[in-house]
């Protein structure tokens, strides 16, 4: 859960979903989109927001484990 006190770009408590940045988005995509116009940039993720996620990510019986594995690295290389 991402609590909209704790980001501005939010309009109301929110839950992250990992699966669709998965399915749309190579991370060479994700990089060449940042570093043409960081603008999309909204926020970044918190380390409790990103301890939260690793959990939950962990825990999901309904993520595929390539999945699983993609999210983790990516956010445990930060």
């Amino acid at each position: 859960m991402l609590y909209r006190n704790d980001h501005s770009f939010l309009a109301y408590d929110s839950f992250l979903d990992c699966t669709t940045a998965i399915r749309d988005f190579t991370l060479d995509n994700l990089v060449e989109q940042l570093a043409t116009d960081f603008r999309n940039s909204k926020d970044k993720l918190s380390a409790k927001d990103r301890e939260a996620v690793i959990k939950a990510v962990s825990q999901a019986v309904t993520l595929e484990e390539r999945v699983k594995k993609w999210v983790l690295r990516a956010l445990t290389e930060v």
